[in-house]
């Protein structure tokens, strides 16, 4: 692994399922999170909204994050750079629309959220270097 985009999209991917799993267990367990409680960040005001679960289900929208840095890491040692820039623009625009909900809807931050909203920005911005380096195949 020479290229430091391979060795960074692998940390975040270790992260990212490290930070989901956490979260959904504290979902599903009610544990208290580890987090700062003020006017503007509240965590568990965030984790426990009606926007922490896949709509229609009682799944913690953090179990998606478990599974798309699982298939974020898969992508990178597959080597399918195509393929990882779209799934990089699908987490980009999850990512979006939850800063969006966070910021806008429900007035309220939450800081483990938020590293994970960096570490899929952050794969994207790795995805798309990675693509531009591709061989031009027409030269």
């Amino acid at each position: 692994m020479k290229d430091w985009a391979v060795r960074a999209l692998i940390l975040m991917s270790i992260a990212g399922m490290a930070i989901s799993v956490y979260l959904t267990i504290t979902h599903l367990s009610f544990v208290p999170l580890l987090c700062t409680v003020g006017s503007v960040v509240n965590c568990a005001s965030v984790t426990h909204s009606a926007y922490s679960v896949i709509p229609g289900t009682s799944i913690p929208i953090s179990a998606l994050g478990i599974f798309w840095f699982l298939i974020s890491g898969g992508l990178t040692l597959m080597s399918l750079r195509p393929a990882h820039f779209a799934w990089a623009v699908l987490g980009l625009f999850v990512v979006l629309y939850l800063i969006y909900v966070e910021v806008v809807v429900l007035h309220q931050i939450c800081e483990w959220c938020t590293v994970v909203h960096l570490l899929v920005i952050g794969s994207f911005v790795a995805c798309l270097r990675r693509l531009q380096r591709l061989p031009n195949l027409g030269t």
